[in-house]
């Protein structure tokens, strides 16, 4: 047992570890930082400029951390957008994009680059929807990772369930029902030593 102990952690050391979750390419400032679901925004600037390589297209969308993310304006084409942080404009309000319903939601930016394709990470701003009115989150939502591959699924966690108690025996000898063997032996004994002595005396009376 002490040996399978010690293989297990060894084994526990030596295997690798799993893959580090990829971190967004950064924020993203929402002007306004407030305003209605129906309203559309002036514009949303990144705080870097997009990866080397992936500066052909970018685009500013809406949606649940995680995604999938609905368009707030069309692509934009003007290229460089890997050179310098940019501002992108919206055309479309939240409710027009899917995404008036109260709850959490992210605004990202999207890089893509015309030979790779798109960027697996994005900027990312949140948002909080309550009634008719949308504002910046404080930061919940901020620095969370995005795009369909990252995805993030929250465990609700709560007390684990005991496991049904499995009865036990201890040590000893298995429990019996009726008379035990420590009362059966002594009459065994009387028996045994009252037909022997019958026999004994018939014997006794046939030689007389």
């Amino acid at each position: 047992m002490k040996a399978l102990i010690t293989l297990g952690a060894a084994l526990a050391v030596l295997a690798p570890a799993g893959p580090a979750q990829a971190a967004p390419l950064g924020t993203l400032a929402i002007t306004p930082a407030t305003g209605s679901v129906d309203a559309v925004f002036a514009g949303v600037r990144t705080s870097a400029a997009c990866p080397a390589g992936y500066g052909t297209n970018a685009a500013v969308k809406v949606g649940k951390a995680g995604g999938p993310y609905n368009n707030l304006n069309k692509v934009g084409s003007a290229g460089g957008y890997d050179r310098a942080p940019f501002t992108l404009d919206a055309n479309r309000s939240l409710r027009a994009a899917q995404a008036g319903g109260d709850g959490e939601y992210q605004v990202v930016v999207l890089c893509t680059s015309e030979s790779q394709g798109d960027h697996p990470d994005l900027f990312v701003a949140g948002i909080t929807v309550t009634g008719g009115t949308w504002k910046v989150n404080g930061g919940a939502a901020l620095g969370a990772p995005g795009g369909p591959s990252q995805q993030v699924n929250a465990e609700v966690t709560g007390p684990t369930p005991t496991a049904a108690a499995t009865p036990t025996r201890t040590g000893g000898p298995l429990p019996t029902t009726g008379v035990s063997l420590g009362t059966l032996l002594p009459i065994g004994l009387v028996l045994l030593g009252a037909g022997a002595g019958a026999v004994w005396m018939v014997r006794r009376r046939r030689a007389a």
